[in-house]
């Protein structure tokens, strides 16, 4: 008898999914999260006489490293990923996170390094014999307790429904057109690029959502 072991995006169904260093683990074997992050977001599979629909719907983030290891600020972002365009054009936002050399910076974090290991080590070297005492100081107090926080947001995930406002849609759908146009498309030939499609609306639509259900709003605000 076969079996079907679903993969890590229908196990996230209904959650989060984190993938460390992308670029090194997707292939043209994974290329089926195209599907899991389209439209229904669902994976079907039929294979040895198993027929299923598996729902992935989960928010996916990603993390991975720049072709060249560092990032040129000079060169459009999506040049410098090492993923297929199409997984890409799937992502709503994409964020360069830049290693800037800097001196000062460079000394503080090394300081910062090694004084928290050091009293790691000492920490343990105490534990050990016995001679361990919890080191005194203030915690720092969050914004928002956890206990709120996570009540805000199960709520927000599960009573909050945003709808959009008349003048929310006339603004995303200004901003999509002028995306459209960025490349004076409106006036296109057959050979100039268009740097947007119909996922970036649908990213605006889902970023206005996730702005107003923070809030706690029932409608998406300009």
């Amino acid at each position: 008898e076969w079996t079907l072991q679903p993969g890590i995006l229908p196990r996230a169904d209904g959650g989060h999914c984190i993938i460390d260093e992308i670029d090194g683990v997707v292939d043209s074997d994974t290329k089926a999260i195209h599907d899991a992050l389209e439209g229904e977001q669902m994976v079907k599979t039929d294979k040895a006489g198993i027929k299923a629909d598996l729902p992935t719907r989960c928010a996916l983030l990603a993390g991975g490293n720049p072709t060249y290891t560092r990032f040129n600020r000079h060169e459009p972002i999506a040049e410098q990923i090492d993923l297929d365009p199409a997984l890409i054009d799937r992502m709503d936002l994409l964020f360069a996170m830049e290693d800037e050399v800097d001196e000062a910076r460079d000394e503080a974090k090394a300081d910062h390094a090694l004084d928290a290991y050091d009293e790691l080590s000492q920490a343990e070297a105490a534990e050990r014999t016995g001679e361990y005492e919890e080191p005194d100081g203030e915690v720092a107090d969050p914004p928002v307790p956890q206990d709120t926080l996570r009540a805000w947001v199960a709520h927000a995930r599960q009573d909050v429904f945003p709808t959009l406002t008349p003048e929310v849609k006339d603004i995303l759908k200004e901003f999509y057109v002028e995306l459209r146009n960025l490349n004076d498309g409106y006036e296109d030939d057959g050979t100039t690029t268009v740097p947007a499609g119909m996922r970036t609306l649908e990213a605006g639509i889902r970023l206005s959502i996730a702005f107003a259900r923070l809030r706690l709003s029932d409608t998406v605000e300009p």
